[in-house]
């Protein structure tokens, strides 16, 4: 189980972009044709997943936060409008505990948020259609995917992309203080990159699996 009792070590804000998956450059980003509303995109998301089962889920953007972790309607748009949403599905009950899977489905294809998160919301409406026919062997080789893509990707050390000083204590409230530090300098949105945010949470994945608390 993640600190705080929570299923998922995710970050709805900034956004977390997940490892391995590509992002779009700015300059191909278009408009859509979606009408939809941006609290509705939102709301979609969530109403869908949880008649879906899920256990957690998280919207993570660069929108700042409701009081319940939801992105808040209203605000300016961000440089960056990706959206990445993750959920936890109740698996096998294994060794006297409930066993998760971790899914997430990203886009920022399109120039603003709310357009980013309708193609997400449809996108799960699909995988919701498959798992509905029996097709269920479709979802997990495209998660399996998704895995083997981000395992083959050659990259530095979590301790190195966290610049991580020897005598520090790996427990999570220092992995999270040096995140938030980290984050502030290399985001797109204060000067970074999509590459160096990319790998610096691919890094706190890691770091969290070795941490002692």
């Amino acid at each position: 189980m993640a600190p705080n009792n929570r299923i998922l070590n995710i970050d709805a804000y900034p956004c977390y972009w997940p490892e391995a998956w590509p992002r779009t450059d700015s300059w191909k980003r278009r408009s859509s044709n979606y009408q939809v509303t941006f609290a509705r995109a939102r709301d979609s998301i969530t109403r869908r997943l949880q008649l879906m089962g899920a256990a957690e889920v998280v919207i993570s953007t660069n929108i700042p936060l409701r009081r319940d972790g939801l992105p808040l309607a209203g605000m300016s748009e961000p440089k960056d409008p990706a959206v990445a949403v993750y959920w936890a599905e109740r698996g096998e009950w294994k060794d006297g505990q409930t066993q998760y899977k971790h899914r997430v489905i990203a886009c920022d294809h399109w120039r603003r948020v709310d357009e980013n998160m309708r193609a997400a919301n449809l996108a799960i409406d699909a995988l919701h259609a498959l798992k509905r026919t029996g097709a269920t062997q479709v979802i997990e080789k495209a998660f399996t995917g998704f895995t083997a893509l981000a395992a083959s990707n050659p990259r530095r050390t979590w301790r190195e992309v966290f610049e991580w000083g020897a005598a520090w204590a790996v427990t999570a409230e220092n992995i999270a203080a040096q995140y938030k530090n980290l984050a502030l300098a290399r985001h797109p949105d204060r000067g970074g990159s999509h590459d160096q945010m990319t790998e610096l949470n691919a890094a706190r994945e890691q770091a969290l699996r070795e941490a002692t608390s």
